[in-house]
């Protein structure tokens, strides 16, 4: 079971020691003395003896501004790149002289630390592709101050149609992909066999006969292997089957290419 440690009263000040690694210390019994251009003189244990602390390693915590919930975060320390694990709850720390965590282990134990020194990005989790893709869209162009980007992601997404008879839906695992998926849509059309018009060695037959029976294919390989022809072979096949085909490439060669083959 989690410890459940009693969070300290507000106000306290956090400061930076030395003696550890220049982490920030809670100090419930000191108090800010004076604060110049230079340094921040702070007081301890009722004493009047000041010590001065550069600005930035002094915090006079006043405000917890929020809980995160670890379960919905990823933490990373900037100083090495390493993720935070084994916490419990994580606040923010708001005071006159900048802002701080206040991190929660499971142990029992409670550290702090700069603002800057967590990275802190929200978890996305989903056993939907589509429902994921769609919030690391949000959160990637929420964090893109440029403007650049104008939502572009975030737009695409929302346009993204899922109708049952999509390749779209099976993709993104809304439902099971289906291993046993026809291209016929009538007995007559089931009886015509599969046909091989530019030749084709037995990796192409195999990856034309895999795209005519599956929802969604993947045809890879170096240049020179034969992939526009087996692209040819599959379009030839709908053809006579009277589909309507889409031939889409991020350039014009490639479909010109497969326009003058066919035609």
């Amino acid at each position: 079971m989690d410890n459940n440690p009693c969070l300290p009263d507000l106000p306290f000040l956090l400061v930076s020691s030395k003696n550890s690694n220049y982490s920030l210390r809670i100090k419930t019994n000191a108090h800010i003395k004076s604060i110049d251009a230079e340094y921040i003189v702070v007081c301890f244990d009722n004493s009047e003896t000041g010590y001065h602390y550069s600005h930035g390693n002094v915090f006079e915590i006043k405000t917890r501004e929020r809980s995160l919930n670890p379960n919905e975060i990823k933490v990373i320390l900037q100083s090495n790149k390493s993720t935070v694990a084994g916490i419990s709850q994580i606040n923010s720390l708001n005071g006159s002289l900048g802002k701080a965590w206040e991190v929660v282990y499971k142990s029992g134990s409670i550290r702090y630390y700069r603002f800057d020194e967590l990275d802190i990005t929200k978890r996305i989790t989903s056993t939907n592709p589509y429902l994921y893709l769609r919030r690391m869209a949000e959160e990637i162009e929420r964090g893109d101050t440029s403007g650049a980007g104008r939502n572009y992601l975030t737009r695409q997404f929302q346009k993204m149609r899922k109708e049952d008879e999509t390749a779209l839906r099976p993709f993104l695992n809304i439902k099971p992909i289906s291993s046993s998926y026809s291209i016929n849509s009538s007995s007559e059309q089931d009886s015509l066999p599969i046909i091989f018009p530019f030749g084709c060695n037995l990796s192409q037959i195999q990856a034309t006969k895999n795209a005519l029976k599956h929802q969604i294919s993947v045809i890879e390989g170096p240049p020179g292997t034969g992939k526009t022809q087996t692209i040819l072979t599959i379009i030839a096949n709908l053809i006579i089957r009277n589909k309507t085909i889409l031939i889409a490439s991020p350039n014009n060669s490639a479909t010109k290419k497969c326009k003058r083959k066919i035609i």
